[in-house]
């Protein structure tokens, strides 16, 4: 399973969180990022990056895209567009149908407390 590092950054480009994901593959990332971007939607300002293997960025960007991916999600029954809208609690035990894993299987990152707000 290919390893990638998922990211948190400042306004000035600074690593406020990271974590690292096993995922069946890249396909995969989006909705791992899309998750993330809801854990952290009431901070439009921070970016998200996604570095592979090798430690070479392959996704960077704000929260704003990831959030408007979901709304676009032409799946009704999507547990991430689900999550978004908070349906169901705030975790779903539902497995979106472009990823291998349950939605409520996702690991949100560890992140401060000052960033969680």
């Amino acid at each position: 399973m290919p390893l990638f590092t998922f990211e948190v950054l400042g306004s000035e480009g600074n690593l406020l969180a990271a974590g690292k994901r096993d995922l069946a593959g890249s396909g995969e990332v989006w909705g791992y990022l899309e998750v993330l971007a809801i854990q952290l939607r009431q901070r439009p300002d921070v970016r998200l990056r996604v570095r592979d293997a090798d430690g070479a960025p392959i996704i960077l960007t704000g929260i704003a895209n990831p959030i408007a991916s979901i709304e676009r999600c032409r799946k009704t029954t999507c547990p991430i567009k689900d999550l978004l809208a908070g349906v169901g609690g705030e975790r779903l035990e539902a497995c979106a149908p472009c990823m291998s894993i349950p939605v409520s299987e996702i690991q949100w990152l560890d992140l401060p407390e000052w960033l969680r707000r």
